[in-house]
Parts: structure tokens; C-alpha cells; sequence
């Protein structure tokens, strides 16, 4: 722990040089995958994924996005998400078979939109405030339910372009999205 905080206040002191242009095209910036690393991991495994992602940050690096990994209690908790979002399969299945004439945008619309008012009701209903953690991983889980039918041949979809349509949907308009999500930004703190 001792050699961690050190870490994390190398880091923090390198955050704050101005004199040096911060140029990560990744996202999260190697400087936050550190700290993020040192925060979750013990020092030796810190060190070799920090130094491993500094490596690869390059102009010639095609991957953008690259979380840090994992930890055991955190893949636990998905895991127990992903199966209270399982319940949901059969109900998106049909989904898909009821609507067989709608072309995939739209059909990636429509699900994430019942995925949302199952899980929170009504847009108009919902009050940002109250939701809970929980429910927004719950919500995510159900999200990722997609992916996985796709993967085991259950629903007939293209899996990048589902896959990288559902990145650019959520990351952009989780919250302006004007027909699906929550409209008021100003009462989400």
C-alpha cells in the first residue's frame, strides 16, 4: 500500500505539470489508467498493466478505448447482474421476432428503449434523482444481454455493428438522447 500511494502521488505530480503536453489519445489518459490501476491493484500488478498501457499509446494505436481491467469483487458483481438480467432473454427475443420488418438501427432503438421502460418505467415518470446505482448496472447488464444472444446465435445480428452502435449511443446520449432517456441534465448530480 505504502509503494501505492507513492505511486499515486508520482502520477498526481506528473497531472499537474504544465510545462508538458498531454497528448493520450486513450480514453481513459494513461495518467488516470494509473491511477485507476493503483487505486484497484496491488503494486506489482499496477505497475506492469500501467507500464503495459504506456507501451501501447502510440500515434499507430487503433484501439481508443481501453478500460482498466477488472477486479475479482468487481467481475463477481457483474456477473451476479448479468444473471438477474438473463430473466430478460426470452422477452427480447420476442421482441425481435415481433418486429422482424424494422431494419437494425431501428431495432437497436427499440430495444434499448423497452430494456429502459421495463427496468425504469416511463420516461415522464422518472425522476433522475431516485435512481440508484443499481439499477443503472442492472439496466446495463440487460444491455449487454444483446451481445450475448448475438454471440450464441440467438438473435441473427450483425455483432460489431451492434456492438459499436451501442458504444456510440450510450457513451453520447445516455443523457440527451430526446426521445428515449432523461431530458433534465441539470437534476442528475
Amino acid at each position: 500500500m505504502l509503494f501505492n500511494k507513492w505511486a499515486i502521488k508520482c502520477i498526481q505530480l506528473y497531472q499537474k505539470d504544465k510545462d508538458r503536453p498531454h497528448r493520450c489519445r486513450h480514453l481513459p489518459s494513461c495518467s488516470n489508467y494509473g491511477l485507476e490501476c493503483f487505486t484497484k491493484f496491488n503494486f506489482i500488478k499496477a505497475s506492469f498493466l500501467t507500464g503495459y498501457r504506456i507501451l501501447r499509446c502510440n500515434p499507430l494505436s487503433h484501439k481508443v478505448f481501453d478500460p482498466v481491467p477488472l477486479s475479482k469483487k468487481e467481475k463477481q458483481l457483474k456477473q451476479s447482474y448479468q444473471k438477474k438480467a438473463s430473466t430478460f432473454d426470452e422477452e427480447l427475443l420476442a421482441i425481435i421476432n415481433d418486429h422482424k420488418h424494422f431494419d437494425l438501427e431501428q431495432h437497436m432503438n427499440y430495444l434499448i428503449t423497452i430494456i429502459w421502460e421495463n427496468h425504469f418505467g416511463l420516461v415522464e415518470k422518472v425522476n433522475a434523482t431516485n435512481i440508484k446505482n443499481e439499477d443503472i448496472m442492472l439496466f446495463y447488464a440487460k444491455i449487454d444481454r444483446i451481445l450475448i444472444l448475438i454471440k450464441k446465435k440467438k438473435i441473427q445480428f450483425n455483432y460489431k455493428f451492434v456492438k459499436k452502435y451501442l458504444e456510440s449511443y450510450l457513451f453520447s446520449d445516455i443523457f440527451n438522447h430526446p426521445k428515449y432517456f432523461i431530458q433534465n441534465k441539470t437534476s442528475i448530480k
